[in-house]
């Protein structure tokens, strides 16, 4: 099972875009993956134990060095990168591959690293093309392995092209970072956080008060009557992600707020489906027309979406007064998710509560 650990979003004229760091084995992971990245050394695929390459071959029989042999995409020469052909009863469609370095030992290159990166988004976009219907891609931290490249260069790299190139995709809208050795896992976070210059008000846990504590206790068990009322066979990722970030120890704002507007998108792509294409700002909208929420329970939507887009988005504050959200804001922000998951609460009994005229005047405004 993985687990959320941290994500990067932005948005794009076809909607949310993200990076999102998770701990796990990427062989086992529970998203759907359609694109699997892997790096190696020039021309070198040999499965040795611990790797990526090796994995495959023991694990899903997927011998690498004879995908190269025949690759879909073929830009070794020029661009380091290449793509596998279209697999069959995989998890994974395609495989792309980064060559970074010709031998161990070869030193690092910022440059040709960043070129790489640059490399891999142009093939992505190309791959799309042909697939237009790819809509995620999974890798390890390439090139932090045996070739020992420094993770932030590698983040830096990423999320500089990534951010661009996803912008131009119309289907391919996550990238997920999957790392399973426990003691990579916080400092690939922690390198995360400072590539994206993210502030301590951000990052540090701000709910250790007794009263956060208590309201994250009851947002945890909300969720779960949630998930119970919803009787759907898997829990929804939005709702297990949160409840991974609430059970930390260390809860951190940053991913409260940005999980917290995911649940609110959920409930309203939910609730209100015939606004599921639209901006949230204009599900929210739709829903308030609809009077079935109280006013106030609109307005808590609001603070959720706009103190997520504070946490999802670059610079969205700059040149504001004040620039940055305070704790209490943060604070406010945890009511507001209680008052939410409480009415959706609500909504979902009275759904399905016994016909009567009060469920029929509402089923009448829906």
């Amino acid at each position: 099972m993985n687990i959320y650990r941290n994500s990067y979003e932005f948005t794009t004229s076809y909607g949310e875009k993200c990076f999102e760091l998770h701990h796990g084995n990427i062989l086992d992971f529970d998203e759907k993956i359609d694109i699997l990245v892997i790096s190696a050394f020039t021309g070198n695929y040999v499965p040795v134990r611990g790797t990526l390459v090796g994995a495959l071959l023991r694990q899903q029989d997927i011998d690498v060095s004879r995908l190269a042999q025949s690759p879909f995409i073929d830009m070794r020469e020029e661009k380091g990168i290449w793509v596998s052909g279209k697999m069959k009863n995989r998890r994974f469609q395609y495989i792309v591959c980064v060559e970074f370095l010709g031998h161990p030992g070869a030193g690092t290159d910022g440059n040709m690293v960043r070129e790489r990166i640059c490399n891999l988004f142009i093939c992505l976009e190309m791959l799309e093309k042909f697939a237009p219907d790819i809509e995620t891609v999974a890798m390890p931290l390439i090139g932090t392995g045996s070739q020992g490249i420094p993770a932030s260069m590698i983040l830096s790299a990423l999320f500089q092209y990534g951010s661009v190139s996803l912008k131009r995709c119309s289907s391919l809208r996550k990238v997920y970072v999957v790392e399973q050795k426990n003691e990579k896992i916080k400092a690939i976070s922690d390198s995360m956080d400072q590539v994206l210059k993210r502030e301590g008000h951000q990052i540090v846990n701000v709910f250790k008060d007794r009263e956060s504590r208590e309201i994250l206790g009851q947002i945890e068990a909300l969720l779960q009557e949630l998930i119970r009322l919803r009787n759907r066979p898997k829990v929804n990722k939005t709702f297990a992600k949160l409840l991974d970030c609430i059970k930390q120890q260390e809860v951190r704002y940053l991913d409260l707020a940005i999980l917290a507007r995911r649940v609110l998108e959920l409930m309203m792509n939910e609730i209100n489906p015939q606004s599921a294409r639209k901006s949230l700002y204009k599900k929210i909208e739709d829903f308030s027309r609809k009077q079935v929420a109280a006013g106030w329970i609109i307005s808590y939507m609001h603070i959720i979406r706009i103190l997520g887009n504070e946490q999802a988005h670059d610079d969205i504050n700059q040149g504001k007064i004040p620039c940055e959200i305070m704790v209490t804001d943060q604070r406010i922000m945890l009511h507001c998710l209680e008052q939410i998951l409480t009415f959706w609460i609500q909504y979902e009994n009275r759904k399905h509560a016994p016909d009567s005229r009060e469920n029929q005047e509402h089923a009448a405004r829906i």
